[in-house]
């Protein structure tokens, strides 16, 4: 399902906005993944949150370490634009399956993209009557976001390399959270 969500919402990325999506897929043996996957990230204008029940998980956390990076880069970037009480954040949440795994911090605070419906017998997400839509909609939002970062005085992609994810220690309480919080009830 990843596949497919990356395919077509970099379609309509480099067709329609004029930017590419980066996955992190090109990790290879011998790769220091860790300033690999912050420099990434840093270079991002936005990040697609392709949520999983797997997602948020203790022993394999890079997704939590990049999700909550992706948050401090975020208030910096929303800061330095001079937003203080922003409207539209960068982190963008798909929510692909188990819906109501999804951290009640992330539900409270941020609007999220419900793909749950979508099923890989379905026609191609980009001409699917339900999402084509809502990938022009993400692809137009990361567009518009990427718009407001160019404008900055500094290139928002300055000093990348020397980017660094947050360390494993700085996330392990808020996922130990999040993973011991109940599930809420069905409504």
């Amino acid at each position: 399902m990843v596949d497919i969500l990356e395919k077509s919402l970099r379609g309509k990325l480099e067709i329609e906005v004029g930017v590419d999506l980066y996955r992190d897929t090109g990790i290879e043996g011998g790769d220091l993944y860790n300033q690999h996957l912050a420099t990434a990230l840093c270079e991002s204008a936005c990040m697609v949150l392709a949520f999983t029940a797997g997602y948020f998980d203790l022993e394999h956390n890079y997704c939590t370490r990049e999700y909550k990076t992706m948050e401090d880069l975020e208030a910096h970037r929303l800061n330095a634009l001079g937003l203080s009480t922003p409207t539209h954040g960068l982190i963008i949440p798909i929510i692909l399956g188990a819906r109501r795994k999804l951290p009640p911090e992330i539900k409270s605070k941020r609007q999220f993209h419900d793909f749950t419906g979508f099923r890989l017998s379905d026609p191609e997400l980009e001409r699917h009557p339900s999402y084509a839509s809502k990938i022009a909609e993400i692809a137009e939002y990361i567009g518009e976001r990427y718009d407001e970062l160019s404008k900055l005085p500094e290139s928002f992609q300055d000093n990348c390399v020397d980017f660094k994810l947050l360390p494993e220690a700085t996330i392990l309480d808020w996922l130990k959270n999040v993973k011991s919080s109940p599930a809420p009830l069905p409504r």
